[in-house]
């Protein structure tokens, strides 16, 4: 998948939500998605992403805040400090949950802001 992704330049959506995907998966799959020009919306909510995802997330966003309009994170396995952490990018809101979600696109942030 992340062979295709990369060389993709007409996919402007994907939908990996409830796939089981852990740490390494989505670590693989975000650092290909670094090389799409393409995608603007990623949903990734109710894996099993956590901390070790945290850092290839904030490297996609970074890179491609031009791009990417959103990233769904919800319900996965994300710490408070991890939380913090992709705050900072302004990729996502925070739910109730513990979680990250985000249906504005990078401008919605903070637990406080209505997803």
């Amino acid at each position: 998948l992340g062979k295709i992704l990369e060389l993709n330049d007409t996919l402007m959506s994907l939908n990996l939500r409830l796939n089981n995907i852990e740490d390494e998966g989505g670590n693989d799959l975000f650092s290909s998605l670094m090389k799409n020009a393409t995608l603007t919306k990623i949903n990734m909510a109710a894996n099993k992403l956590g901390t070790d995802s945290v850092k290839a997330i904030s490297n996609l966003a970074e890179s491609h805040t031009s791009i990417i309009e959103s990233i769904f994170l919800t319900s996965n396995q994300f710490s408070e400090e991890d939380l913090k952490y992709l705050r900072q990018y302004q990729i996502c809101c925070m739910n109730m949950t513990n979680t990250i979600s985000a249906d504005e696109g990078f401008g919605s942030l903070a637990s406080e802001t209505p997803c």
